[in-house]
This record gives C-alpha cells, structure tokens and sequence, in this order.
C-alpha cells in the first residue's frame, strides 16, 4: 500500500497518472491479483492497495517497482512515495 499526498489542485492529474501509468506497469509484475485506489481529492490524498499472490511476489514487486514508483513521485511533484505492508485478514467481493 503506498499513500500519496498532493496539493488538491493536482489531485485529478495525480489519479490519472496512477491509472493511466503505474497500475498498468504494476498489472505485469508476478503475483499480481488485483489493485485499487482510493481518494480524497479534498485533501489531495490517495491510497493504492495492491494485493499479491504471496508474500515473496509482493516484496519482489517493491523491488521491481520501485522505479516506476520514483517516477510516479516526481510526475506527482512529492518527495516520495512510502510504502506500507498489510496482510489481508478478510475481503468480501460479490460474485
């Protein structure tokens, strides 16, 4: 899960490069399962949930993607964008 802090007025072209860019190039990484991002364009947030396939595919992913992370920061004019590891404890999807 990465979280990104923009200024409100950059937040539109902030999602669009998330989607248009990072989460295609994500989609191809090993173990991929599934991705969502979540916003709060008021408070120029964002938080990106990828879910992987095991836990050495999600760490290799960090790997693998962390220049397409560094990118992603400087197109979104942030510092960085940190990283934070969770474990999916329950996930209901309709059928």
């Amino acid at each position: 899960m990465g979280i990104v802090v923009m200024s409100p007025e950059d937040f539109a072209q902030g999602i669009k490069i998330m989607s248009a860019q990072a989460l295609p190039a994500i989609r191809l990484l090993p173990g991929y399962k599934g991705g969502l991002v979540l916003g709060d364009p008021e408070a120029g947030k964002a938080v990106y949930v990828t879910l992987w396939e095991t836990e050495e595919d999600m760490r290799r992913s960090e790997e693998d993607a962390s220049v397409l992370r560094q990118d992603s920061a400087e197109a979104l004019g942030v510092a960085e964008i940190p990283i934070e590891r969770y474990e999916v404890r329950v996930l209901e999807l309709p059928e």
